[in-house]
C-alpha cells in the first residue's frame, strides 16, 4: 500500500495524475461534526464550513473512481441529511443508498432518544451489481408462494425447468398468456421432465428468477422429489445481497474497533475507530477483489488498511 502524510485535499491533488479513474472503492470516515465528541480532527464546524470541507474533497475523489467504482462514506445523525444532499450534487445520475449500521448497541446517554446506530452512504453507477454477503448454505423452494406469487404478477417468471436423471438440465421459454399447463410435471419424448411453478392447489405461481436471469444461478438449483414423486426445484443459497440494516454483533465499534486497536498499539492513539468488520463488509459490498485499488483519505487509525490486509489474506489479492 501507499501511505501519504499530508493534509488530505493537497494529497488528493498530488495523486490525481497517477490514480485518476483507477480506484475501485473509496471508503472514508470523516469528522461527524459532533460537538460532544473530541477527536484528532476538528469536529465542531458550522454546517456550512463542514459542507465546504467535504465538498472540496469529495469532488476531487469523484475523479479517482473507476467506471464500476463505489464511493462509501460513514456518517452519523449530525450531518447525515446534509451529506446525502451533497452526494446527490457531486454524483449526479448515480445510485445512492443509505445503510444503517448498529455500531453501539448500548446506545448513547442523554435526555433524548438513545442512538445505537450510524449510517453509511454507498454511491455508484446506476444498475451496478454489488458484492454479496456469504451466508450459511440454506435451501428453499424456487417457486414463490404467498402474496405477489401468482403468475400474473411477473409473466417472465413463468416457464418450465427441464429435469433429467434427477438434475436440472435446461430451461424452457415463457409461454403465451393463454397457455396453461395441465400438470406440474410433464415427461417429454426425449425423457426430460418439464417442471412448472404450479402449487398443490392448482394455482399458477412463479419462479423466484425470471427466464432472463435463471441461468445465472443454475449451479445452485437442486431437484428433490415430493409427494407422488413429483420433482420440486430448490435453490441452494450461499450468498445474498447486503441489506440496508446491519445489526450483527461484529459491527460493535467498542469490541471490534476500540478494543481491537488497543490490543495492537495501546491506548491513547485514536478515539472511536470503526469496527474492522464494518469496513470489511463495506469493501465486500463494493465488490473489491483481486488487484483493485482502495482509497481512504480520512485514514485515521488505519482500519481501512487493516480490512484490506485481511481481504488480501483471504484471496491473495
Amino acid at each position: 500500500g501507499l501511505l501519504i502524510h499530508s493534509e488530505n485535499w493537497q494529497a488528493l491533488n498530488l495523486l490525481q495524475e497517477r490514480y485518476r479513474g483507477r480506484v475501485k472503492c473509496i471508503y472514508i470516515d470523516p469528522p461527524y461534526n459532533s460537538k460532544t465528541t473530541e477527536i484528532l480532527y476538528k469536529n465542531d464546524y458550522k454546517h456550512s464550513s463542514w459542507l465546504t470541507l467535504m465538498e472540496n474533497r469529495v469532488s476531487l475523489a469523484n475523479t479517482f473512481l473507476s467506471r464500476h467504482g463505489v464511493f462509501v462514506c460513514a456518517i452519523d445523525e449530525n450531518e447525515q441529511e446534509r451529506l446525502g444532499l451533497l452526494l446527490e450534487q457531486v454524483f449526479p445520475n448515480m445510485d445512492k443508498s443509505c445503510v444503517t449500521v448498529e455500531h453501539n448497541p448500548r446506545g448513547i446517554q442523554g435526555k433524548g432518544l438513545s442512538y445505537t446506530h450510524e449510517f453509511a452512504y454507498f454511491v455508484h453507477e446506476k444498475g451496478l451489481e454489488l458484492g454479496k454477503r456469504v451466508i450459511a448454505s440454506k435451501a428453499k423452494p424456487l417457486m414463490k408462494t404467498g402474496s405477489e406469487s401468482d403468475r400474473t404478477t411477473a409473466k417472465n417468471c413463468f416457464y418450465p425447468i427441464l429435469v433429467k436423471d434427477g438434475q436440472v438440465c435446461g430451461f424452457g421459454e415463457v409461454p403465451p398468456d393463454d397457455f396453461h399447463p395441465q400438470q406440474v410435471a410433464r415427461v417429454n419424448e426425449d425423457g426430460t421432465i418439464e417442471v412448472w411453478p404450479i402449487s398443490t392447489d392448482g394455482r399458477e405461481r412463479k419462479w423466484r428468477y425470471s427466464r432472463q436471469s435463471i441461468e445465472s444461478v443454475s449451479d445452485q438449483l437442486e431437484v428433490r422429489f415430493g409427494l407422488g414423486k413429483q420433482p420440486v426445484i430448490y435453490l441452494n443459497k450461499e450468498s445474498e445481497s447486503y441489506r440496508t440494516v446491519w445489526t450483527d454483533p461484529e459491527f460493535n465499534a467498542a469490541e471490534y474497533g476500540s478494543t481491537l486497536l488497543k490490543n495492537i498499539i495501546a491506548e491513547g492513539n485514536f478515539s472511536f475507530p470503526k469496527s474492522i468488520w464494518t469496513v470489511y463488509h463495506s469493501l465486500k459490498a463494493a465488490n473489491v477483489i483481486d488487484y483493485n485499488i482502495v482509497l481512504d483519505f480520512f485514514a485515521g487509525s488505519g482500519t481501512t488498511g487493516h480490512a484490506v490486509i485481511n481481504l488480501n489474506r483471504e484471496d491473495g489479492g
